[in-house]
């Protein structure tokens, strides 16, 4: 399979909309009041996948998408996660 075939972007683009709707579930459950670095790494994270999600369906080509920056954004959605368990 090609990275820059249309079934590598569909892939993507699932991918992203699951992650979005975990930590959108996890967000509403949290104690807002208590655990508001936990709710202010997972709100980035949302933010950072939602504009990942953008940037995959914005480009006119397929050859457009740079999926180095794609691979960037993910290494960064694993860091605020990651940030996101450890606070206490």
């Amino acid at each position: 399979m090609r990275l820059n075939s249309r079934k590598t972007r569909i892939l993507v683009a699932v991918t992203l909309l699951t992650f979005l709707l975990v930590v959108a579930a996890s967000i509403w459950l949290l104690d807002l009041v208590n655990e508001q670095r936990t709710f202010g790494f997972l709100l980035s994270a949302e933010l950072l996948a939602f504009s990942m999600l953008v940037y995959v369906y914005d480009r006119t080509t397929e050859d457009e998408v740079n999926w180095l920056k794609l691979l960037i954004g993910c290494a960064f959605l694993a860091m605020l996660i990651f940030f996101s368990i450890i606070t206490p």
